[in-house]
């Protein structure tokens, strides 16, 4: 690690799945790092990580949970997504220096109040494939791991300066949906031809990341969509 940057982190929402990658990479490269985790929480820890149990509606809660911690990480999702705010709000209370919300996907500063997104994309274990619109916007594909090694590295070999205020891209792969179910009949044997389209224009042009920053990790290559499907699904 940089002398420059982070040493020590907080990660919300560290036992979920991306969650749980990120907090043992950022072990990995030698961090000191606090999961936090409800009272009523039994998840399993990544290995070398200290959990710190928490109260989201009590600040006194979120500023004894944040002490000593330099950067946060959210990582939460659905119904927990609500607690963000209060967490980001004392974080800043509490003097850590950069706050990392969870936005590991679309580009929401581009998003509208409104938009909404489906649970459109592939369903390996039904063979099949969905999509929204015509199928023909580029859209950023990258696996979990290399989303967790690419965010772990960044966040403690970059410089306050490059990571403040900054949307950092990375990118295993960018193909169309249409591109796609090429793809994925190439490599899943028996893949479903029936492809369901439904029309939501709200999205295009915002999924992918626009110019990647992979280069910002050495030796870093993320997996494209032929190589992740034969990894993670064969």
């Amino acid at each position: 690690m940089s002398a420059a940057t982070f040493t020590s982190f907080a990660v919300a929402g560290g036992t979920g799945g991306l969650g749980h990658l990120i907090a043992s990479e950022l072990v990995a490269v030698g961090a000191k790092v606090a999961v936090l985790t409800r009272p009523d929480s039994n998840s399993k820890l990544p290995p070398g990580a200290e959990a710190r149990q928490v109260d989201y509606s009590s600040e006194a809660s979120l500023l004894k949970a944040l002490e000593g911690i330099e950067a946060v990480v959210s990582v939460l999702a659905g119904a927990g997504f609500a607690v963000q705010t209060p967490l980001a709000d004392a974080a800043k209370k509490a003097g850590v220096k950069l706050f990392v919300p969870s936005e590991f996907g679309l580009r929401t500063s581009e998003l509208s109040d409104n938009s909404v997104a489906g649970g459109k994309g592939l369903t390996i274990a039904k063979k099949s494939i969905s999509f929204v619109g015509e199928g023909h916007t580029p859209v950023s594909f990258t696996t979990r791991p290399d989303i967790a090694r690419f965010t772990a590295y960044t966040l403690t070999h970059l410089p306050l300066e490059q990571l403040s205020n900054a949307t950092l891209g990375v990118e295993g792969d960018r193909q169309s949906f249409r591109e796609l179910v090429k793809i994925f009949g190439e490599v899943i044997e028996d893949a479903e031809k029936k492809v369901e389209r439904e029309g939501l224009a709200a999205f295009k042009g915002l999924a992918h990341v626009g110019e990647p920053q992979n280069q910002l990790v050495p030796g870093f290559k993320p997996l494209n969509v032929p190589e992740a499907l034969k990894k993670y699904f064969l």
